[in-house]
C-alpha cells in the first residue's frame, strides 16, 4: 500500500517530480565530479612530490634534515655504493638514484636570479631529462635550465652562465658553465626555478 501511495504521489504532479529528480541527478553529478577532481589533484601532487623531490624513501644525514631549508652541501651521504648495494637486496625495489640539491645565483650579462640546482645521473635518472628537452641535446656536461628560468635570464642554448655562491668565509666563488639545453616538465617549480646538471659536474 505504501508503494502504491508513493507511486500515485509521484505521478500526481509530474512537473514537481521531474524537477526533484533532475535536482538530485545534477547534485549527484556535481559531487561525483568534484570528488574525482580533488582526488586526482591530490594524487598528482603526491606523485609529483615523490618523483621530483623525495622518492618513496629518502636517505639523508640527520643534520641535513635540520638545515634542509638552507640546502646544505656539507652534509652529503658517504659510502653511497654500500648503501645502494644493501637496498638492492630488498625485494620490490625498482630504482635507486643519488641526487644533490643546492642553491646559488645564476648570472647572465646584467641579469641574475637565485636558482636551485638538481644534480642527477642524466642518463639513468627517473626524471628522464632527455624526454623533456625542448632545446639542445643531452650531454654529460653543462647545464639544463627550466623553460621559464631561461626566459627570466634571457638565455638560450649555447650561452655561458655564471654560477656564483658564497664561501664559508662570506666571500663569493663562481664558475662558468655552458647551457646545453632547456627543459619543460610542465611542473611550475621545476620550470621556474630549477636547473639540472650531471652529478660529476655538481
Amino acid at each position: 500500500m505504501l508503494f502504491k501511495f508513493a507511486l500515485r504521489n509521484v505521478f500526481r504532479n509530474r512537473k514537481r517530480s521531474i524537477l526533484t529528480i533532475l535536482a538530485i541527478l545534477v547534485a549527484s553529478i556535481v559531487v561525483a565530479v568534484a570528488m574525482g577532481w580533488i582526488d586526482g589533484m591530490l594524487n598528482m601532487m603526491i606523485d609529483n612530490y615523490k618523483k621530483y623531490q623525495t622518492g618513496d624513501l629518502r636517505i639523508t644525514k640527520v643534520e641535513f634534515i635540520k638545515r634542509e631549508r638552507f640546502l646544505p652541501v656539507d652534509e652529503l651521504v658517504e659510502n653511497q655504493e654500500n648503501i645502494f648495494n644493501n637496498i638492492r637486496k630488498i625485494k620490490g625495489v625498482k630504482h635507486i638514484e643519488e641526487r644533490i640539491k643546492f642553491g646559488l645565483i645564476l648570472g647572465y650579462k646584467e641579469t641574475s636570479k637565485f636558482a636551485i640546482g638538481l644534480a642527477i645521473d642524466l642518463k639513468e635518472s627517473i626524471l628522464k631529462p632527455e624526454e623533456k628537452l625542448i632545446e639542445g641535446n643531452l650531454e654529460k656536461d653543462g647545464l639544463y635550465l627550466g623553460v621559464n628560468l631561461a626566459k627570466k635570464l634571457k638565455i638560450k642554448t649555447g650561452d655561458e652562465l655564471l654560477l656564483a655562491t658564497k664561501t664559508s668565509e662570506g666571500g663569493l666563488n663562481a664558475i662558468k658553465l655552458k647551457v646545453k639545453g632547456i627543459f619543460k616538465y610542465k611542473v611550475a617549480t621545476l620550470d621556474n626555478d630549477f636547473f639540472i646538471l650531471d652529478l660529476n659536474e655538481a
